[in-house]
C-alpha cells in the first residue's frame, strides 16, 4: 500500500516528479487551514458564546492546548524521519479531521461534563483538549510534513519551489478568513467544522496517499530532476551540503537559534493578530469585512515577496533576507500602533509589512533548514522549529488578549513585538550557513 511505485511509478512520469510533490506539499499545507489560527479566528466569538467563556479564558485554553501540542512536535519530527512524509501526511490529515468533529460537539460535550464540573470549567476543559489535537495535527504535523516533502525533492531549485508553493499558500490563507466566515454563515459554526472534516477525509487524505512520496531516491530519481555532479564554483556556495548534520549538531549552531526565534516571533505576533482580528478592527473603528479584507490585499505583497525570496535565495546568503523579514516585522507592528494617531492610511504600511514579512518567512521556513543541515535528519530538526513556532503561536493570542483586558488596548503587546523584532533584526546578520564552517569530507 505504501510502496513508492503504488499506485504508479513516479519515475515514469513525463515530467520531473518533484513538481508533482510541489503540488502535493502545497495542498497539504493548505489542508492545515482549519488547524491554523487563521482558521480558528472566525470561530472564537461563537465558541465564547456557546461555552460561556470570556475572551481571556478562551485565549488561555488556546494557549494551553497549543503549547501542549508544541512540546510533542520534536517527537513528531523524529516520527517523520522514521515513517516518511507519505504515511505521516495521511495519518495527520485524518487526525486533523477527527479534531474538527470533536470541536463541532464541544457545546454538547461541555454540557455533559457540567454534571461533574462547574459549567465554565467544563467548557474550558473540553475546548482545551480540542485545541490541543487541532494544533498538533493542523499547524504542527500536517504543515511540517507538507513543507518537508517539497524541501527533500529540490536543492538548486528549492527556493523557487518553495516560492511557488508559498504563492498559492499566501493567496489561499489570506482569503481564508473571508471564505471560512462564509462557510460559517452558510452551515453554522458546528456545521462548518463537520463540512471541513469530511473534506479532509474524502479529498485531502486521498490526495496525500496518491501523490506524496518521501524522497526522490526511493523512486529511482534525483533532486532537481536529475542534475548530476557537484555545483560549479561560480554557483552560490551556500547551496553546497558538505555533510548532513544531526539535530544535536544543529542545536549547537548559532544560526539555528537566530532563525528559530525569528520564525517563532513571527508566529507569535501574526497568530495573535489573526486570533483577535475582529476585536482589533473594533478598536480601530473599522468594520469586520474591512479588517478581514486586509489579508487579501497583503496576499499580493506576500506573493511577490515569496517569489522574490525564492529567486534571491539561490544567489546570495539568506541571512540578508532574514534581516529584511525582521525589519518588515518592525514596520507592521509600529504602523498598527500608530493607526489611532495618524489615521487609517497607516494601514497601507501595515499591509506592506505584513506581506513582506510573511512572504519571506514562508519561503525561509521551507528552505533554510534543508539548506543548512541537509535532509537526513530534516524531520527531527524541523520538529524543534515547529515546536517553537507552535508554542509561540500559543503565547501570542493570550499575551495580546491579556494586554487588552488589563489596559483596554493592544498597544503594550504591539510595542513588545516591535522591540523584539528590532533585536532580531540586529542578530540577523550573524545568521550564516553552518556548512561554511565545515571541512570537506
Amino acid at each position: 500500500m505504501w510502496a513508492a511505485e503504488v499506485p504508479f511509478a513516479p519515475r515514469r512520469w513525463p515530467i520531473f516528479y518533484g513538481w508533482v510533490i510541489l503540488f502535493a506539499g502545497t495542498v497539504a499545507v493548505l489542508s492545515s487551514v482549519p488547524g491554523q489560527t487563521i482558521g480558528v479566528g472566525v470561530f472564537t466569538e461563537p465558541l465564547m458564546e456557546a461555552l460561556g467563556l470570556s475572551r481571556s479564558q478562551l485565549s488561555l485554553a488556546y494557549l494551553i492546548g497549543t503549547m501542549a501540542s508544541g512540546f510533542l512536535l520534536p517527537w513528531a519530527g523524529k516520527l517523520y524521519d522514521r515513517w516518511g512524509g507519505r504515511k505521516l501526511l495521511v495519518g495527520s490529515t485524518l487526525a486533523l479531521a477527527g479534531s474538527l468533529l470533536y470541536l463541532s460537539l464541544s457545546e454538547e460535550l461541555s454540557r455533559g461534563l457540567a454534571a461533574l464540573l462547574p459549567a465554565t470549567a467544563a467548557g474550558f476543559a473540553v475546548v482545551t483538549l480540542g485545541f490541543f489535537v487541532l494544533r498538533f495535527t493542523g499547524q504542527g504535523m500536517v504543515t511540517m510534513t507538507g513543507r518537508n516533502l517539497i524541501a527533500k525533492w529540490f536543492n538548486r531549485k528549492r527556493g523557487l519551489a518553495i516560492g511557488i508553493s508559498g504563492t498559492a499558500v499566501s493567496i489561499c490563507f489570506s482569503a481564508g478568513p473571508v471564505g471560512l466566515n462564509a462557510i460559517v454563515q452558510g452551515f453554522g459554526w458546528k456545521g462548518a467544522w463537520v463540512f471541513m472534516a469530511v473534506l479532509l477525509v474524502v479529498f485531502f487524505a486521498g490526495l496525500g496517499w496518491l501523490f506524496a512520496r518521501d524522497n526522490p531516491e526511493e523512486c529511482g530519481l534525483e533532486m532537481d530532476g536529475g542534475q548530476k555532479g557537484p555545483l560549479k564554483e561560480e554557483t552560490n556556495q551556500d547551496l553546497i551540503i558538505k555533510r548532513p548534520m544531526t539535530r544535536a549538531e544543529a542545536l549547537r549552531t548559532r544560526s539555528f537559534w537566530i532563525y528559530n526565534f525569528t520564525f517563532g516571533l513571527h508566529a507569535l505576533g501574526t497568530t495573535a493578530y489573526v486570533f483577535h482580528v475582529v476585536d482589533i478592527g473594533k478598536t480601530l473603528a473599522v468594520s469586520t469585512p474591512f479588517i478581514l479584507s486586509l489579508f487579501f490585499y497583503a496576499s499580493f505583497v506576500g506573493v511577490a515577496a515569496n517569489l522574490l525570496t525564492g529567486w534571491i535565495s539561490g544567489l546570495t546568503r539568506v541571512k540578508y533576507l532574514l534581516a529584511v523579514e525582521n525589519f518588515a516585522a518592525v514596520l507592521l507592528w509600529i504602523s498598527l500602533l500608530l493607526v489611532p494617531v495618524t489615521g487609517l492610511w497607516m494601514l497601507a504600511l501595515f499591509v506592506l509589512g505584513w506581506g513582506v514579512s510573511g512572504g519571506i518567512w514562508g519561503n525561509l521556513m521551507g528552505n533554510v533548514f534543508a539548506r543548512f543541515y541537509g535532509r537526513d535528519h530534516l524531520g527531527a530538526i524541523t520538529g524543534v522549529v515547529m515546536s517553537t513556532t507552535v508554542i509561540s503561536s500559543a503565547l501570542g493570542p493570550y499575551a495580546f488578549g491579556l494586554a487588552r483586558e488589563l489596559t483596554g488596548a493592544y498597544a503594550p503587546a504591539l510595542i513588545g513585538s516591535a522591540a523584539i523584532a528590532a533585536v532580531l533584526f540586529a542578530f540577523s546578520f550573524a545568521g550564516d550557513n553552518p556548512q561554511r564552517m565545515l571541512k570537506e569530507e
